[in-house]
């Protein structure tokens, strides 16, 4: 055990020092309390029908279709053990803390020197926005969890041993994401064709295809299925069809009328508008006897249809927005919304500053060990590469650093496990790079 403890010290500090600051800013800054988002309440409900009434409903008589279960579950588990909201932010800081020293793992998992392993992870320390999502009662630091985690599986069976029970739990990890959070429907059915083309091409043995397929049938068309019986609607959640008319028409309107406004929330001018224009269109939709998934049905043709017709703009608003969600520092509502405290605005600017520059340091290690080292771990770097650009791309239109969460810790990883090779490459021309080339690739 002391042996265990020594070898890895470096990396037991460094998650020591994470978990640390985060109850130091929790109790300080935000007192102890669970700070509850615009989104917690649709979380909460469900978790609180859960235990009382085994039925998963916001109010315990209508099925919930616009959540899936998966944070939900994760909260009536905490519940059910008699913990409260404070109780649910010390575990999802647990979590991250485990994912903290799961990247480290994988790190080393990749053949990266240790000393450049201990390195990655110590940067993941500085994702301060990281932080405050772990206060809060959201599904960011749970679905950016299992991200790693099915990274770290796959990682395992990949490169040592293709045990099938490693791929077995990647395939659960990566469809419990799924439940948390329905923004990855598409990337893993298109994984699952993948895995088929992969399979018929001999790459891969059926296992891996039919383990992959049987997790996401169970997961997505069970709960499906589910949601098929109250409603006669076949749907996973209703989030996409919704939003697209209670969100990206009125955000591409706003565009076009020059209307500046949070495009998370109500925009004056366009959302009341569509809501007009969506009802004059389908009238049908104030019908009583239509459920929730019908009408969000209904919302996404007329969505849909806006979007066809407005192509150009919409495409305009998602790259703007990808821009400003990949290149936004942290913001302070998460952090300093519950708090007493009141920094000085110059300081906060400077922190600011430097986690942007942060952000494009990150950013350009991973985009250079990419072009210089494309054959190095191939299939775990283009996974990276495709999970982190579906995740920007799927919600670019929202244009919040939000969404970058989950993925940005896989781009450290990858930027990491490439980074020795950078080392190599140019330490012996720049005297800074030479002297960590010496430091940092000695194991």
């Amino acid at each position: 055990m002391k042996k265990i403890v020594l070898k890895n010290k470096g990396i037991m500090l460094v998650c020591a020092v994470y978990c640390a600051v985060s109850f130091l800013l929790f109790f300080l800054m935000i007192g102890g309390k669970a700070i509850m988002g615009p989104d917690s309440p649709s979380y909460r409900a469900p978790a609180e029908h859960l235990l009382t009434d085994t039925f998963f409903s916001s109010d315990g008589v209508k099925p919930e279709y616009y959540r899936t279960p998966g944070y939900p579950l994760f909260l009536a588990l905490i519940y059910w053990f008699g913990g409260n909201d404070t109780a649910i932010v010390i575990v999802q800081i647990v979590l991250l803390t485990v994912k903290v020293y799961l990247s480290y793992r994988i790190l080393l998992l990749l053949h990266t020197p240790q000393r450049l392993a201990l390195m990655g992870a110590v940067l993941l320390l500085f994702n301060i926005q990281s932080y405050g999502y772990s206060f809060a009662i959201q599904t960011e630091p749970l679905f950016g969890f299992f991200l790693v985690v099915s990274l770290y599986f796959l990682v395992k069976y990949l490169y040592h041993g293709k045990n099938h029970w490693n791929f077995l739990a990647f395939s659960i990890a990566c469809n419990y994401a799924l439940l948390i959070r329905p923004i990855l429907m598409y990337f893993n059915m298109l994984t699952i064709i993948a895995l088929l083309i992969f399979f018929v091409l001999k790459r891969i043995p059926f296992r891996c295809f039919s383990l992959f397929s049987l997790c996401f049938i169970l997961i997505f068309c069970g709960w499906s299925y589910r949601n098929y019986k109250h409603s006669s609607v076949f749907i996973f959640s209703t989030i996409p069809k919704d939003s697209m008319q209670r969100y990206y028409a009125p955000i591409v309107t706003a565009h076009i009328n020059h209307i500046k406004a949070d495009v998370r929330g109500y925009i004056e001018g366009a959302t009341d508008y569509h809501e007009k224009m969506f009802l004059r269109e389908y009238p049908e939709a104030l019908d009583p006897s239509l459920n929730e998934a019908q009408v969000a049905m209904l919302r996404g043709k007329y969505g849909t249809s806006f979007i066809k017709a407005h192509f150009k703009e919409y495409m305009w608003v998602n790259i703007t927005g990808l821009v400003n969600m990949l290149f936004t520092p942290f913001q302070t509502t998460l952090l300093l919304k519950a708090s007493a405290l009141s920094p000085k605005l110059f300081l906060l600017k400077l922190v600011q500053w430097f986690h942007l520059l942060y952000i494009c340091l990150i950013y350009a290690v991973y985009i250079a060990g990419l072009v210089k080292n494309n054959t190095k771990y191939r299939a775990v770097q283009i996974s990276i590469f495709l999970v982190s650009g579906y995740l920007a791309a799927a919600a670019a239109i929202f244009a919040t650093n939000r969404y970058r969460d989950p993925f940005f810790p896989l781009l450290i990883l990858s930027a990491f496990s490439n980074s020795d090779t950078l080392l190599r490459l140019t330490g012996d021309n720049i005297p800074v790079l030479k002297h960590l080339k010496h430091s940092l690739l000695q194991e």
